[in-house]
């Protein structure tokens, strides 16, 4: 089409055209017209320019939402151009007849996984979508099934998966529709079986061990100095069994599965351990039974309030990289427990990481805490009290449970609470309560830890290196703020464990 500039400047036009369809039944309510191109052009005063816009007429389509597919209408399609659509300058007609004849365009193939066990079976599902979008019956075409790696996953004629070995495999599926062939296909990965078929200790078959279970407490008898031999077995094929043995009683020995294919672990603790000694706190000094990590022994007392074992908290934490807090009392543990402990706080929490509670670790960086605590509710939010049940693994922190706790308090600022963690291999299930007799369930976690020690934890958390909000949310800053005081009332241990 020719655009011829009649004015005495240059310009600029948008040459639009529209498509209607007149031969179209009313009863299916089409547009009136349809924006199917247009193009702007630069013409000099005076100047004609030639446009061509080239209109696809794939793009000419309706919906049928009876048939579900791509339609085209049959008869007269006229198009308009001109600048806008109440602008018309000129128009062409043709007439569209025959019928549109759909080709395979896509093809998707899944199952409901992406991981699967060892000599799982699984289904596959096959879509296939026409070029006029609707889809394709596959019982009716040719589909040809195959596995990138049958040593990880097989699969027959209908589509059937079995996971024979671990490792990641990908599965296509290749549909023919009228002599086109399109592929689609998934990928799955088949996890190695790191069970344990048999553990030996001393020559005698353990019982333990069973699914999901990858902690175990034994007890031997008192006295039992020797330190035991334990010899395990992988139940899965192509799997090494490496067993570092305890170095005494208490003492951990670690059992690692090593997949020869994948080269995943898993690791079982199977751990040996005695009687652990509850304290009531009444004496001037703790009991032998204890120890100090990062004593500072001003920060402590046995006589500031008679019956109480009081920790004047400091910064730091063991969160993290922090792995700096003071004064932290603990005993082996490394059997099966419960345990509960009563505290006061001396006042309300302000600073973010303040806490007091039961600790059970490994070391700094694998532990399992239940802690009174408090952290701030939003960015411009004061701070809040939580009683919380966090783990650490390997220098990462998580909360697995964690409940508000602004209405435990006694008189004044006094809080109080009761807190009971247990132990069962490597489950660990948080308790809690105002009055030391009706317990509430925090939640469960589970951890795998070694050489358990267990015991007592009072910190005020790690300070920010500075900044605007350095300080405790809602007081001013350079205010003075009473030391945090934590007083344990006693601490109580049931062990448990294999004999």
């Amino acid at each position: 089409m020719d655009v011829t500039n009649t004015g005495g400047m240059d310009g600029d036009e948008v040459v639009q055209v529209y498509v209607t369809t007149p031969d179209s039944p009313a009863s299916l309510d089409r547009p009136v017209k349809r924006l199917r191109g247009f193009r702007r052009v630069h013409i000099p005063a005076g100047q004609t320019r030639t446009v061509n816009i080239d209109i696809d007429c794939a793009g000419l389509w309706f919906w049928d939402p009876v048939q579900d597919r791509i339609t085209f209408d049959q008869g007269r399609y006229v198009f308009e151009i001109g600048s806008s659509s109440k602008d018309i300058r000129g128009r062409v007609e043709t007439v569209l007849n025959g019928a549109y004849h759909p080709e395979l365009k896509t093809v998707v193939a899944e199952c409901d996984k992406v991981v699967a066990g060892l000599g799982e079976v699984l289904r596959t599902k096959v879509t296939a979508a026409m070029s006029d979008d609707s889809f394709y019956d596959t019982g009716k075409a040719r589909v040809v099934y195959s596995s990138s790696n049958p040593d990880v996953l097989r699969v027959d004629g209908s589509g059937t998966v079995t996971a024979s070995g671990p490792g990641t495999a990908s599965i296509m599926a290749s549909v023919t529709i009228d002599g086109k062939t399109v592929t689609g296909g998934y990928a799955l990965t088949v996890l190695p079986d790191l069970t344990l078929q048999r553990v030996m200790v001393d020559g005698e078959e353990l019982t333990a061990f069973g699914e999901g279970e990858q902690s175990h407490s034994l007890m031997p008898g008192s006295g039992t100095r020797k330190v035991p031999d334990v010899k395990a077995e992988p139940a899965g094929n192509n799997v090494t069994a490496m067993v570092e043995q305890a170095e005494g009683i208490p003492g951990t020995a670690v059992i690692t599965l090593t997949d020869r294919v994948t080269g995943k672990k898993e690791v079982y603790m199977l751990n040996f351990g005695t009687a652990s000694v509850g304290d009531e706190f009444g004496k001037t000094i703790p009991g032998s039974q204890w120890m100090w990590v990062r004593e500072k022994e001003e920060n402590w007392s046995l006589s500031e309030f008679p019956g109480y074992l009081t920790i004047t908290a400091q910064e730091g934490d063991i969160r993290e990289q922090s792995n700096n807090a003071e004064n932290l009392l603990l005993q082996s543990a490394n059997t099966d427990w419960v345990i509960e402990t009563g505290l006061e706080f001396s006042r309300r929490l302000f600073r973010d990481g303040e806490q007091g509670g039961i600790v059970a670790l490994q070391d700094d960086d694998n532990y399992v805490k239940l802690i009174y605590t408090s952290a701030r509710a939003g960015m411009f939010a004061g701070n809040e009290p939580y009683i919380e049940l966090a783990v650490e693994r390997s220098g990462s922190q998580y909360t697995a449970a964690r409940i508000p706790a602004g209405d435990f308090h006694g008189e004044g600022d006094l809080v109080s609470v009761v807190l009971r963690l247990e132990k069962e291999g490597s489950e660990y299930t948080a308790w809690y309560s105002v009055d030391g007799e009706s317990f509430e369930q925090l939640g469960s976690t589970k951890a795998v830890l070694g050489n358990i020690k267990a015991g007592l934890i009072a910190c005020n958390g790690m300070r920010p290196a500075g900044g605007r909000f350095s300080f405790p949310f809602g007081r001013q800053q350079g205010e003075e703020i009473e030391p945090l005081k934590v007083r344990f009332d006693y601490f109580r241990i049931e062990n448990s464990g294999s004999r």
